[in-house]
């Protein structure tokens, strides 16, 4: 029972990735970069209004983030 908590300790828990913008003339200095952490690009900002995922309009609460200070 110990190791399982230790290994718990040291492994365990939530895991959390970055998400970032870049401007496209600092993409290659992020695939430089991504040479020692891994990078996946996920998609691209362009102007307008409203969020798309792969071409579909997302409505609704999508696309305005979690509001940690919201009353429930």
């Amino acid at each position: 029972v110990a190791d399982r908590h230790r290994a718990m300790a040291l492994g365990g828990g939530d895991d959390y990735e970055l998400l970032f913008t870049v401007p496209p003339g600092r993409c290659a200095g992020v695939e430089r970069l991504a040479s020692v952490t891994p990078v996946t690009r996920i998609g691209r900002i362009r102007g307008g209004t409203g969020v798309r995922c792969d071409g579909v309009a997302l409505e609704g609460e999508a696309g305005h983030g979690f509001d940690h200070f919201r009353e429930p």
